[in-house]
């Protein structure tokens, strides 16, 4: 979301397009060296409140006679706002419309109807939906990978803990009062492993696995957490 105003933004783009123009030239070169710059500005919010075209172009002309002074710069200005409704008449979309109407609500599941006819008449735009499901993908896969991966060094962790306490045990001849303490211990915090596990919607036969407890207890703790929650 914009917070500058419009004056300032317009300004902003200006500025922006003069950095590119400029940094064509390095020192000592010639003007001619400086080549066209086209900027494109895509806004989600209105910007040029002169008009309702959702597409404007601007360069620089003659006041009165209206011919160009030179090609050089040119700044196009797309805001994403004035194209609400056009949806409605897939049919009659130019591709430029089908493209911002695709940048704008791919992520929107009310908008996926639209999106879906979108892809059916566009080939290019049906290739970039389908590298973005991918990324998506990708991601779901990556995140899966690392949550199973910490719960393995979970695992790992609780076992040798489990054994060092059970070697003291042995080792100092602890009373059974207090052995049988450090197994409730034990105990609770392998179930304060199941709930975490619980929470990452992990299915029962991998925390069972895991942990090494058993499928009916684990519907226990399933359903202590529940009324917690309630």
């Amino acid at each position: 979301m914009q917070i500058a105003s419009s004056e300032q933004l317009k300004k902003r783009f200006l500025y922006y397009w003069s950095k590119l123009y400029t940094d064509n030239l390095n020192q000592g070169n010639e003007y001619e060296k400086l080549q066209k710059v086209i900027q494109v500005v895509i806004l989600k919010e209105n910007l040029i409140k002169e008009t309702k075209k959702y597409h404007t172009k601007y360069k620089i002309k003659e006041v009165e006679e209206g011919f160009e002074y030179i090609e050089d710069l040119e700044i196009h200005i797309i805001e994403l706002e004035k194209l609400l409704g056009v949806e409605e008449n897939i049919e009659e979309l130019s591709k430029l419309e089908m493209w911002l109407t695709f940048v704008r609500d791919a992520g929107d599941e009310k908008k996926e109807r639209i999106i879906k006819k979108i892809i059916e008449r566009e080939e290019t735009i049906r290739m970039a939906y389908e590298t973005l499901e991918k990324i998506s993908e990708d991601e779901k896969e990556r995140d899966k990978y690392l949550r199973r991966e910490m719960w393995l060094h979970d695992e790992a962790m609780w076992k040798g803990e489990r054994r060092r306490l059970e070697e003291r045990a042995r080792e100092e001849g602890i009373k059974e009062g207090i052995k049988e303490g450090i197994e409730k211990g034990i105990e609770k915090g392998i179930e304060g492993v199941v709930i975490n596990m619980i929470n990452s919607n992990m299915d029962q036969d991998t925390i069972s696995k895991i942990t090494k407890v058993s499928k009916e207890k684990i519907e226990v703790i399933m359903e202590q957490e529940k009324s917690k929650r309630q």
